[in-house]
């Protein structure tokens, strides 16, 4: 395949229970409230958060433990996942 030709995104859909969504929703809106109260809202990643964002976010940092693995975001990352059981180092 042509490397100069991106590939198409994938497109997921995410259910989640209704109490997880309040609780995921209510951390958002903790999050940006905090960013606008001390308008740093432009030093963060991507600016104020969205659910699309927040799930964006955490899969690039999931990505990176692949595609970076010595970056903040992937040792972080990996680490979280190791915590729940999942060991994504690279075996070697």
């Amino acid at each position: 395949m042509d490397s100069t030709i991106p590939d198409p995104p994938v497109t997921l859909t995410v259910s989640i229970p209704a109490p997880i969504a309040r609780h995921v929703d209510q951390a958002i809106k903790n999050a940006n409230a905090r960013l606008t109260q001390r308008r740093t809202e432009h030093f963060c990643t991507d600016g104020l958060l969205t659910r699309l964002g927040l799930i964006e976010l955490l899969l690039r940092d999931v990505a990176e433990t692949q595609g970076r693995p010595d970056g903040w975001e992937a040792d972080s990352m990996s680490d979280l996942l190791l915590k729940h059981g999942y060991d994504v180092t690279e075996m070697i």
